[in-house]
């Protein structure tokens, strides 16, 4: 008697685990869609899901936000900098410290030569965003942008 309740309850078990496995797959997928409609939305894969050379060139790039760097490159940014303005513009991309400053007072701070390139940074980052949002992928959008720290 106590070892058919056993097998009983070992049945269940693996019902429930298949159930939750199953659901969890339901809710990966809604997530793998809404993915997938940013990545058509901003160019990465086209309408029959063929992906770009702007998403072969993310899938190459290890970094903070690999969608952002490509929106830069693509936009040509690099092309009218010098390397000291392209190395303090791919630093706000993989500094992430909290700021203790004021907001203003760190851009106000920034070398004229260097804001431009910041808020095209800024720009795109913002790009991006809305882009995810409008797939109703939960993103604070301001938070997504402050990311992007100029203070290194």
């Amino acid at each position: 008697m106590e070892y058919g309740k056993k097998i009983d309850s070992l049945e269940q078990a693996k019902y429930l685990r298949m159930e939750s496995h199953s659901s969890q797959g339901m809710v990966m997928r809604d997530e793998l869609k809404k993915m997938k409609r940013v990545l058509r939305q901003i160019g990465h894969v086209d309408a029959h899901g063929v992906i770009q050379t702007k998403g072969r060139t993310a899938c190459e790039i290890n970094t903070a936000n690999e969608l952002v760097v490509v929106e830069l490159m693509f936009s040509g940014i690099f092309n009218d900098l010098s390397v000291e303005q392209c190395v303090a513009l791919l630093s706000c991309l993989t500094f992430e410290d909290k700021r203790n400053e004021d907001d203003a007072s760190i851009k106000s701070s920034l070398k004229n030569y260097l804001t431009g390139p910041f808020y095209k940074l800024q720009q795109h980052a913002r790009t991006v965003a809305k882009a995810i949002s409008a797939c109703k992928i939960e993103l604070d959008e301001e938070e997504f942008v402050e990311k992007f720290n100029p203070e290194m």
